[in-house]
């Protein structure tokens, strides 16, 4: 409730303290935004021209294998504009509606292809007579993006208002008039009393944004003309295989055939057709019939072609001339040599192992002391007389030259015994010999990285948080060495 205030001075006796309330300076958004336009349709691509396989006998034909024109695509319609627009001058700051996106072109239909043609003859003058008209399709026109609609326009820009409010103090009165709260026989009564304070604001009007233009369809693409094949027989192209998955298990019994038709690639096509025919320039001349051989010479006794059950090799021809390429499945890793003997390429494997047998590394004893310290690594999956082992530890041990210990573990003090790795820390060349103690205790902690190699393959350690080993943990908990693959080709 407002009350009247007198806004004399005080007199003395009355003690007064302040409660004042701030005026918050917000701001609102006027009118509505406009929406936004829809897209234009995608115009239907062109069908591609007929492909034809046909005899060259001397006989007059005449093919039609033009590709048909792509359709247009229709424009994006308008955005709107915002409307209720009306601002006025209130006590907040005023950002505008925005209006509508305009709608972006529908993709143009693309051109349609020239059929392709196979000319079977014998006597080329007889291509002659046959005429071609493989011509592709046009694109049509991508639609086009259509106008954004307008934002709201402020109808002030900037505005000032007295903005009053009510505010309060608390008073206190004594009696007699003049006497301290203190003083005995001095009574004092205190009560709330409002009053009316009015300040000028100024406030500001930001217009709304228009909608963004809309863009064009694009997609203007026309078709490509056919191509053209000549095989100078009268006998269809029996079908080929150029490559094969085959299974694991049974590339130690069988020969396998690969084939692959050949073709020449020349130009003037034209001249070799009847006159007026439409076609591309380059075609492709038949030269005959690749055929390759893959055998498979299996000599790993440990294990066996059936141990890897499931997985398949894959065969192919790649390249010009015509390459044989072997590859076995990422999971299997395979040492030997291939032979290649005319069309037949022999694959001999001498030794072989599965990938994840090269990742089953863990820590499990950190043995002697001094210069005999030993880290021992167990190898789970008993690889280790064919794979190699490299070590590289970066530590913060000191060296008797200077710095710290980062380098390569040499050869000779990476031991395997069976399937276990004994790497002698305690002789790692250079460190202080006098702090070999407190490096090599059970609380020893370095940073490692174990890389195991086997036929062009590399295995490299990549611990979760790093490559740091605390040993005292890591014998706790037997913890397993993480390796991640980093295979090549063998």
């Amino acid at each position: 409730m407002k009350r009247s205030v007198n806004y004399r001075a005080l007199f003395a006796g009355i003690s007064i303290s302040l409660v004042i309330t701030g005026v918050a300076l917000a701001y609102g958004n006027f009118g509505s935004p406009g929406q936004s336009g829809y897209d234009g349709q995608s115009g239907q691509d062109g069908r591609s021209g007929q492909n034809i396989e046909v005899q060259a006998l001397g006989q007059a034909e005449s093919f039609n294998l033009q590709g048909s024109d792509g359709s247009n695509g229709s424009d994006g319609s308008p955005g709107s504009d915002a409307y209720s627009c009306y601002s006025g001058t209130p006590n907040y700051d005023l950002y505008g509606a925005d209006g509508g996106n305009g709608g972006d072109g529908g993709r143009a239909g693309s051109g349609g292809s020239g059929g392709s043609v196979r000319i079977y003859y014998k006597d080329l003058t007889n291509i002659k007579s046959i005429f071609v008209d493989s011509t592709p399709g046009q694109s049509g026109y991508a639609g086009r993006g259509s106008q954004g609609g307008y934002g709201c326009r402020c109808s002030y820009y900037s505005w000032t208002n007295t903005v009053c409010r009510e505010e309060s103090r608390q008073v206190t009165y004594c009696s007699p008039v003049g006497c301290s709260p203190s003083t005995e026989g001095c009574t004092c009564n205190t009560r709330t009393e409002y009053y009316e304070v009015c300040n000028n604001y100024s406030y500001s009007c930001r217009d709304g944004d228009n909608g963004r233009s809309g863009t064009s369809g694009g997609g203007e693409y026309d078709g490509s003309y056919g191509n053209i094949e000549l095989v100078q027989r009268l006998e269809p192209l029996e079908a080929t295989t150029p490559s094969m998955g085959v299974p694991v298990e049974t590339i130690a019994t069988n020969k396998f055939e690969l084939t692959r038709h050949e073709w020449d690639s020349l130009s003037g096509a034209q001249s070799l057709f009847a006159n007026g025919s439409r076609m591309r320039s380059e075609y492709r001349k038949y030269a005959g019939k690749t055929i390759k051989y893959v055998q498979f010479d299996w000599m790993d006794t440990v294990r066996p072609v059936d141990y890897y059950r499931g997985s398949r090799v894959s065969l192919s021809l790649q390249g010009f001339p015509a390459q044989t390429i072997v590859e076995f499945p990422r999971n299997i890793l395979v040492d030997g040599k291939q032979e290649v003997n005319g069309d037949t390429t022999k694959v001999h494997v001498t030794r072989s192992m599965k990938q994840e047998e090269l990742t089953k590394i863990r820590v499990e004893d950190l043995v002697g002391k001094g210069q005999n310290l030993e880290l021992v690594l167990v190898d789970d999956a008993n690889v280790s007389d064919i794979a190699a082992t490299k070590i590289f530890i970066k530590s913060d041990w000191d060296l008797e030259a200077g710095g710290e210990f980062d380098n390569w573990v040499p050869e000779n003090l990476i031991r395997v015994e069976q399937n276990k790795i004994r790497i002698n820390i305690g002789r790692l060349s250079g460190i202080k010999t006098k702090k070999l103690e407190k490096y090599f205790s059970d609380k020893c902690e370095f940073e490692m990285k174990v890389i195991r190699d086997f036929a062009g393959s590399s295995e490299r350690v990549a611990r979760d948080g790093g490559n740091t080993f605390d040993i005292e943990k890591d014998l706790k908990k037997n913890k397993p060495v993480e390796v991640k693959m980093e295979n090549k080709s063998w």
